[in-house]
């Protein structure tokens, strides 16, 4: 149906202006009533719908169409007969007929145009309707030409739904059914309530039937406090949401007169007009401005709704490795569509519990971990059945690896491999927890440790090299709750081992002179020959090389005590 008022101002002016018929997007956008004086203009028409035989053939039926000049509202002959005004004064006249007879024409206007279309476009509603009219009034008191006559018409080819209209409104007319049953419909009746996660019940309804109405507005004043009706457009086929609070559920109720609809589709809405002077049809117009108002309670209900607690409990699952309280876990717990619903901590043994829940399936994320232990980034389903649902997550704690970096200290005194380096690392209290061996980067790293202060120590330098005496501390700290395992480095330089030669000076035969062993003069060669340390002798005949790099050298005596005869090369 369509109930909507179309006719506009302006185009009435458009109207009187070129006197043609109006396109279906412009009509009926706004009227006003009418007063008991008012002008009839034509407006066109249309043609060819319906065909009529006029004695000897079939001709085509053209349908002229009307206004109300002051109200903008659809006028409609009454006797086809005589004159058709064309802008002549009409007065409100409200005998024209028997009562009979305008109930009849009543009842073809609140059931045709502008009221209902039947899916036809509006010219041709228009049209039918003012056909029925013409056949009605001379079906009943002989007025307007004989050949309007029901057995003298006939729908022309491909316009058999317009027939059909036609014949729906003389059946309403003949019936003097004038009257019209408003009513309203929703489905689902009643509307079914279900939590939405957020603490309320919630359902939607649709409008799939308005008979007889074109709008309607929620009185809220009609609704207890926290029911609400929203989401609605106030027309034919709107969603509507309705929400309540959880302390109505496994209730019905019903609440009367919320929806409070309107409608143009009334007799109050028909006014009867005769001409002021000539030889002119009576008419009659449908004004679109009285409302009549027509009220809908709304019934809903919802199933008892269970409830019950996520219980979330925590375990250390390698207290080995840390021995921590289990307090400050904080857990998410959303629905399973993710809205958001609680957040929950964990006490000193580890659990939490959730407020009460519907329910339904849940969705726990944990965002923080205790301290000392390693977040947990997984999603847990759980689904909630019973007065209480566990879920058991097993929290690993936190762990840590020392890195030892062993260097040399000084290449230039001897580049040797650093693989082999052997270190302690015990506890702050002593106790020995691991050994670990350098490669050949000087590099090793030992187990996983729980978190704590850690001593490092060098058991064994590897070939070439001085064992570090020092104590080295190493600190695991916790770290980034989503990081399994945190690192402390200890570097630690390595010196080489050095030498040096030792030269002794001896008089082989004191018999043959006894002469002082100062003053020879040895040169020391490396492997290749080159000298790189010149000593000379003391009283007792002894020298001493500067600290050498370990290796093989040449010592050459360069120039021999007084006395004695030079040795030319010493290995």
């Amino acid at each position: 149906m369509k109930h909507s008022k179309k006719i506009l101002s302006i185009l009435l002016a458009a109207v009187l202006a070129v006197g043609i018929f109006i396109p279906a997007s412009g009509y009926m956008t706004g009227s006003s009533g009418p007063g008991s004086n008012t002008q009839i203009i034509g407006i066109g028409g249309d043609t060819g719908i319906f065909e009529i035989f006029n004695g000897q053939e079939w001709i085509a039926l053209t349908v002229p169409f009307w206004l109300d000049a002051i109200g903008g509202n659809p006028a409609f002959c009454l006797e086809s007969n005589r004159d058709q005004p064309q802008g002549d004064g009409y007065r409100i006249s409200n005998a024209l007929y028997s009562e009979n007879v305008m109930r009849g024409v009543r009842a073809i206007l609140v059931r045709g145009f502008p009221n209902d279309y039947r899916g036809l476009e509006m010219n041709m509603a228009w049209y039918v309707t003012q056909v029925a009219i013409w056949t009605y009034m001379y079906e009943t008191i002989g007025v307007g030409h004989a050949f309007y006559a029901q057995e003298r018409l006939r729908p022309s080819a491909g316009n058999q739904a317009a027939w059909d209209f036609y014949l729906r409104l003389m059946d309403f007319a003949r019936r003097g059914v004038d009257t019209v049953h408003y009513s309203a419909r929703y489905a689902p009746h009643p509307v079914f309530l279900t939590p939405n996660g957020q603490g309320q019940l919630v359902g939607t309804g649709t409008f799939d039937m308005m008979d007889y109405l074109d709008s309607y507005s929620i009185d809220q004043s009609k609704l207890p406090a926290g029911v609400t009706i929203t989401g609605n457009t106030y027309r034919f086929g709107d969603t509507f949401t309705v929400t309540a609070p959880m302390s109505y559920a496994g209730q019905t109720h019903i609440f009367m007169d919320c929806f409070r609809f309107q409608s143009a589709i009334t007799p109050a809405n028909i006014f009867w007009y005769e001409p002021v002077a000539g030889d002119l049809q009576n008419m009659v117009v449908y004004n679109m401005e009285f409302r009549h108002t027509h009220s809908v309670g709304i019934t809903f209900t919802s199933d008892e709704i269970r409830q019950g607690r996520i219980v979330i409990r925590k375990n250390n699952a390698n207290p080995s490795m840390g021995d921590y309280s289990l307090a400050g876990a904080v857990f998410l717990i959303y629905t399973g569509e993710r809205v958001f619903i609680e957040a929950v901590t964990t006490d000193a043994s580890g659990v939490a519990r959730s407020r009460m829940l519907d329910h339904g399936r849940y969705i726990v994320e944990e965002v923080t971990a205790p301290h000392g232990f390693v977040r947990h980034d997984v999603s847990y389903g759980i689904a909630l059945s019973g007065d209480e649902e566990g879920l058991n997550i097993p929290q690993q704690p936190q762990v840590g690896v020392i890195r030892v970096h062993k260097t040399n200290a000084n290449p230039g005194n001897g580049d040797y491999s650093l693989a082999g380096a052997v270190f302690e690392i015990r506890t702050a209290g002593g106790n020995l927890v691991d050994t670990i061996t350098t490669d050949a980067q000087g590099r090793a790293n030992s187990r996983q440790l729980p978190l704590g202060e850690y001593r490092v120590t060098e058991r064994t330098a590897p070939p070439g090299f001085i064992r570090d005496t020092n104590v080295y501390t190493a600190n695991l700290v916790y770290g980034n709750q989503d990081v399994a395992i945190v690192y402390a480095d200890v570097d630690i330089p390595q010196q080489p081992q050095q030498g040096r030669i030792d030269i002794r000076k001896t008089n082989v035969n004191p018999a043959l002179g006894d002469y002082s062993l100062s003053g020879a003069i040895f040169d020391i060669l490396d492997a290749d020959g080159n000298v790189i340390d010149t000593v000379t002798t003391n009283v007792q005949g002894e020298a001493q090389s500067r600290l050498l790099r370990l290796g093989s050298y040449t010592v050459r005596e360069r120039t021999a005590p007084y006395g004695f005869v030079l040795i030319l090369i010493l290995n």
